[in-house]
């Protein structure tokens, strides 16, 4: 990832976002590390940090997809990413679920 103008702080939250980087249990979501996690890498398995704080201090536009059909990342944890990004928008696909991406595209 290059650096893009962003500091550390909000380069550290861009690349730990994809684990949530919010508490994403207290917004109802299953716990993923809970089954077999060997095709992710340690690292990503590990991290447990809640980083709203650095979350807030992104300001590049985001295009938030979210299926209302996902157990591990419910639209709760959407609507708090939504929340926290300056510059972001949610769009909520009917009956997405996690694999969203790989169904939808």
């Amino acid at each position: 990832m290059t650096n893009c103008g962003f500091s550390s702080a909000a380069r550290t939250a861009m690349t730990s976002v994809t684990s949530g980087g919010i508490d994403t249990a207290a917004l109802g979501a299953q716990n993923w590390r809970a089954g077999d996690t060997s095709a992710f890498p340690e690292w990503f398995v590990s991290f447990h940090t809640d980083l709203s704080n650095q979350i807030a201090s992104i300001t590049q536009p985001a295009l938030l997809l979210w299926g209302d059909n996902d157990p591990l990342s419910p639209v709760a944890v959407g609507e708090r990413l939504n929340a926290l990004l300056a510059n972001s928008a949610l769009h909520v696909v009917r009956g997405g679920e996690h694999d969203l991406a790989s169904v939808h595209a």
